[in-house]
């Protein structure tokens, strides 16, 4: 199925960018005006624009199939690639705040730039990581 690999997040970025010219009413839109959206508010309102970027290229996908043509296994891959790209998503975010609460907010920041980029770190170099992260959260009172 299309979206099982490494980049899901780079092929729906793609998948998204074809979708550019393809318009949508406001209604079926998230205002993604800042204004009026508290500091302490900035992490969700990040949450809510990145989902619905996800929500909205469903919808835009949805509006260029014809009422009453099959959908073709293609599309139905397209669509897979969506939800899969929106869990990863959520998957991610709440690993990154689970470490937040779990760590200081320097390992919660390591663990951020490591979950965008570990292209430089070895499989070995991983699992010590990873080790060392749960030598860290046991040794925690």
């Amino acid at each position: 199925a299309a979206g099982i690999g490494p980049d899901t997040q780079g092929e729906f970025q793609t998948l998204k960018d074809t979708l550019n010219r393809v318009k949508l009413p406001s209604e079926l839109k998230l205002n993604e005006s800042r204004q009026g959206i508290q500091r302490a508010d900035q992490a969700v309102y990040h949450v809510l624009t990145k989902c619905a970027r996800y929500a909205e290229t469903s919808l835009k996908l949805l509006s260029t199939i014809e009422p009453g043509t099959k959908i073709s296994s293609e599309t139905l891959e397209q669509f897979f690639l969506i939800n899969q790209a929106q869990i990863q998503y959520l998957q991610d975010e709440y690993a990154s705040i689970l470490v937040n609460s779990q760590f200081d907010s320097t390992t919660s920041k390591l663990f951020r730039a490591l979950q965008k980029n570990t292209s430089g770190l070895t499989a070995s170099s991983l699992e010590t990581l990873r080790s060392a992260a749960s030598l860290s959260a046991a040794a925690k009172p």
